[in-house]
């Protein structure tokens, strides 16, 4: 049974390339741990969750802390080649039909990104694109 569990686990791994956790509870954790890193509020887990611009560094900072605790970055702080896919089934709303434009948008956005030296505007920057690329995809991201 353990096998298969693992077996499982690692298929998902390989699908999705981050954190299959972050699909569930384990992303109100990030969101907390991640608050508590950088000092911040509720605010900044109820802006990003209605897809609005962060309004100071600690907060862009933040974004890039979920977002690496739910292993969406490489090794080079750049977003993983399948992230879009697990990210556009995060924005859905568990709404199965959002899926392909929100992905759709996600690696639109992943390939038109120049990435700087500051890892919390890089990821504020993709974020910013998906938001833009996809107004009319029905973003909606459940806590």
């Amino acid at each position: 049974m353990q096998a298969v569990i693992l077996a499982l686990l690692a298929i998902c791994t390989i699908c999705y390339c981050f954190d299959p956790r972050c699909l569930d509870k384990y992303l109100g954790t990030a969101f907390d741990e991640c608050t508590f890193e950088h000092g911040g509020n509720k605010a900044y887990t109820t802006n990003w969750a209605g897809f609005r611009k962060s309004v100071d560094t600690n907060e862009k900072c933040f974004r890039a802390c979920v977002l690496r605790k739910c292993d969406f970055l490489d090794e080079e702080a750049k977003i993983k080649e399948d992230v879009p896919l697990g990210l556009a089934i995060m924005l859905s709303g568990g709404n199965r039909s959002k899926v392909p434009s929100i992905e759709q948008a996600a690696r639109a956005c992943r390939n038109l990104m120049q990435y700087g030296d500051n890892i919390c505007e890089n990821t504020e920057n993709w974020s910013r694109c998906i938001t833009e690329q996809c107004k009319r995809c029905g973003l909606e991201l459940k806590l």
